[in-house]
């Protein structure tokens, strides 16, 4: 006698009075089988969930991150007695002290670097007598930028 796989009802049952003769053994083989696959696959679920769990957990963790810094930035802006600025100065032009003593510039540079500005006016009518004031001063900062 050969079994030959079927697929699996959602609930076997024998319903024949001799088990171990003709498709009465069959049909109990059959939910013997689906006990077995389901007792597997329930072992493989609960493995599963265990795994997914631990990984939820560690991952939960989060990890310690050190670190030292040995470089701090320092921005200048040089300028002359009359307050305008000093272009076109070198690293040599330039000496960091920390707690009085000399320490070595490791990164320098005289790029322009870009800014954003926001310029509002308030031209309510509690300025209109200060408008021609106020676009002065605009003006004047604009052109200074």
């Amino acid at each position: 006698m050969t079994l030959q796989r079927q697929p699996l009802r959602a609930s076997p049952t024998l319903t024949r009075s001799a088990p171990c003769s003709g498709s009465g053994y069959r049909e109990a083989l059959r939910g013997g089988m689906a006990l077995a696959t389901l007792s597997s696959m329930t072992r493989q679920l609960c493995a599963l969930l265990v795994l997914a769990s631990s990984i939820s957990l560690l991952a939960g963790q989060q990890p310690i991150f050190r670190s030292s810094v040995r470089t701090v930035p320092v921005f200048a802006t040089a300028t002359d007695s009359s307050g305008r600025l000093v272009p076109d100065l070198t690293q040599d032009d330039f000496e960091i002290l920390d707690n009085a003593k000399p320490v070595a510039i490791t990164s320098f540079s005289n790029d322009p670097q870009p800014f954003t500005a926001v310029v509002m006016l308030d031209t309510s009518a509690s300025m209109t007598e200060h408008l021609k004031l106020l676009n002065q001063a605009s003006e004047q900062f604009l052109m200074r930028l």
